[in-house]
């Protein structure tokens, strides 16, 4: 899990940079990612793991269109939650008008991804929290 540069780095750990592939990674989720070097050279879709990503309408540094438009470019499985009014930093920032929906959503890709557990909230998104949530099997 990676925030902005994290969100980079994650993303390149999963496959995005091919060299840099770790495969100990089994599941990667990016919030608000700076993914615009893997947009540019195309290489979102050499990822070969679970992927989520999140974004906010309110972040001015990371749009929630590039974070969508990174989910698109990536394979399945893939999870996409943009938050409503999120700004950059919601992600780290101890806000408790979103921290408890990046929480679930989180806790809900890792339970499935990594646990294979059953996660709800992934099959049934619902709150004024999100502005946009999709999902590829």
């Amino acid at each position: 899990m990676g925030h902005s540069l994290g969100g980079y780095t994650v993303l390149g750990l999963a496959g995005a940079w091919p060299e840099w592939r770790d495969p100990r990674f089994k599941a990667v989720l990016a919030l608000a990612p700076y993914s615009l070097p893997f947009m540019t050279k195309e290489t979102l879709g050499k990822i070969g793991i679970p992927t989520m990503y999140m974004g906010g309408t309110g972040d001015m540094l990371i749009s929630a269109e590039t974070v969508a438009q990174s989910y698109a470019m990536t394979p399945a499985p893939k999870y996409l939650v943009i938050l409503n009014g999120a700004g950059h930093f919601s992600f780290t920032e101890l806000n408790m008008t979103h921290q408890a929906t990046i929480a679930a959503y989180a806790a809900g890709f890792f339970d499935r991804t990594l646990k294979e557990k059953p996660a709800p909230r992934l099959d049934q998104p619902a709150g004024s929290q999100v502005a946009q949530y999709e999902h590829s099997p």
